[in-house]
């Protein structure tokens, strides 16, 4: 019984047995109680009027203070504060009905403390979506989980007793993470989860605490990054496609304009695309798509952006003085032509300077189009810059 009293005392926003901190709430039938647990404090038993019904909070008094009991009122003389508070008392088949809701509840709920302490661990009984997370009840997120990632779940319940209304964020977590969670009792991999945090009003542990519901969205966030590549990635290359690519240049031009990096803009073209094509067919026009796109994002760096912007035009954004890019190119030109296939294949690249001049991106493309254009001039697998 004590146990379940702990759990849906918590569960009602009233401090556990083992929290040091008073409390007093009302119900939603107006009735109210008072929970304190102190080794200097004692547990007044209520009288109960009827046999059938059960305690659900217990009153609890300093024995060095003045205390009258009077019509099962009891007021506490405590720090130089008054509380009153009326013995709530709850039916058996009412203590069994908040109990079936708190343990039956979809979603994982915690109640977690402002330094990270869990104080409760509710419902989320689905091992198909959670694991078993009753273990962690008064361990501490760092007791259990990597330095950052506890160091982010922190941060978030800052955040959220700060701004003191529900706050949502997601994440990702696996059985991996957790010291001491049995992998078996729940699904496997990395799993998305959605977490709605919100404020309790009052302390927990002496600590200001938040409700953390835990939802398992790792089906939906799946399907969300699936449809996000449909619309980003080319399926052919593998690269950004048209959209999805002026929209990181813009970006870039914004980052330019704001911090002044040199960043210069390569317009890549496939010479001859069209003979290739109609000499060797379609299927083989696509492999030299793929093989020149693969050679491209093999030689790029993380800070470098890359995308198909057209059927036989490639872009790359690339972060180096011109010189460099210019070297860059050179090499790209080099390189196509080391690459073992039965179609002689290389391309064309002009360059274009991102300049404080420039108001649009438009204009660092027209500069890289003229540029191409007189890389095509002076023969196959040149590059210039404009």
């Amino acid at each position: 019984m004590t146990n379940q009293f702990n759990r849906i005392a918590l569960g009602l926003g009233l401090t556990a047995a083992s929290a040091a901190a008073m409390e007093c709430k009302k119900d939603r039938h107006n009735r109210t109680a008072f929970y304190y647990a102190c080794p200097y404090f004692q547990v007044f038993p209520p009288s109960v009027a009827s046999t059938n019904s059960t305690p659900l909070f217990y009153c609890i008094y300093d024995t060095s203070k003045p205390i009258n009991h009077e019509n099962n009122h009891t007021t506490a003389m405590v720090n130089s504060v008054v509380f009153i508070a009326r013995l709530a008392f709850m039916e058996e088949s009412k203590f069994e009905e908040y109990e079936a809701i708190m343990t039956s509840l979809p979603d994982l709920v915690f109640v977690l403390t402002e330094s990270g302490r869990y104080v409760a661990i509710l419902g989320g009984h689905s091992s198909d979506q959670y694991h078993d997370g009753a273990f962690l009840e008064n361990l501490s997120l760092f007791d259990v989980l990597p330095i950052q990632k506890a160091a982010w779940f922190i941060q978030k319940i800052k955040e959220t007793l700060l701004a003191d209304k529900l706050m949502v964020f997601e994440y990702s977590l696996s059985a991996d993470d957790v010291e001491n969670i049995n992998p078996s009792s729940g699904p496997a991999g990395e799993l998305r989860f959605e977490g709605r945090l919100s404020p309790l009003k009052s302390l927990r542990y002496g600590e200001r605490a938040v409700v953390w519901v835990a939802r398992n969205i790792t089906e939906r966030y799946q399907l969300e990054q699936k449809l996000i590549f449909q619309a980003e990635i080319d399926p052919l290359s593998n690269a950004f496609n048209r959209r999805k690519f002026f929209h990181c240049m813009e970006l870039a031009f914004y980052n330019f304009q704001r911090y002044g990096d040199n960043v210069n803009f390569l317009l890549l073209d496939i010479d001859n695309f069209k003979q290739i094509n109609d000499k060797y067919g379609h299927q083989a026009g696509d492999k030299v798509i793929q093989s020149i796109a693969q050679l491209c994002q093999a030689k790029l760096r993380k800070t470098d952006v890359f995308g198909r912007i057209g059927g036989d035009e490639f872009g790359i954004i690339y972060k180096s003085s011109p010189a460099g890019s210019l070297a860059f190119a050179k090499r790209l030109n080099k390189l196509i032509l080391s690459v073992p296939s039965d179609i002689s294949a290389s391309f064309s690249i002009g360059i274009s300077q991102f300049k404080q001049s420039d108001t649009t991106i438009e204009q660092i493309y027209q500069r890289a189009d003229l540029a191409l254009y007189q890389s095509k001039k002076a023969g196959r697998n040149m590059c210039c810059a404009h």
